[in-house]
């Protein structure tokens, strides 16, 4: 197991909104809502954050911290492991 840095955690977020949005994430700080983040994409980025092996994020987590930033900064608080 090997703990991701924060901007690492940043950038495997970003990708995988990437990934579900088809276009460039905002910033970091941005809303993922308003660049077009909806409900039924919230549990497919959960269980890509797991495939990745982040397995500390949930669906309210997304709706409580809705930017990048905000849910590295709550796996980070969990815990940032991989496997």
């Amino acid at each position: 197991m090997h703990a991701l840095s924060p901007s690492a955690l940043q950038d495997l977020i970003a990708r995988t909104w990437t990934g579900l949005l088809g276009e460039a994430t905002p910033d970091v700080r941005a809303n993922l809502f308003d660049a077009g983040a909806h409900s039924l994409l919230v549990p497919k980025f959960i269980a890509a954050m797991r495939d990745a092996g982040v397995d500390t994020l949930g669906v309210a987590d997304v709706y409580d911290r809705p930017a990048i930033a905000g849910l590295a900064e709550r796996v980070d608080a969990r815990g940032r492991l991989l496997y």
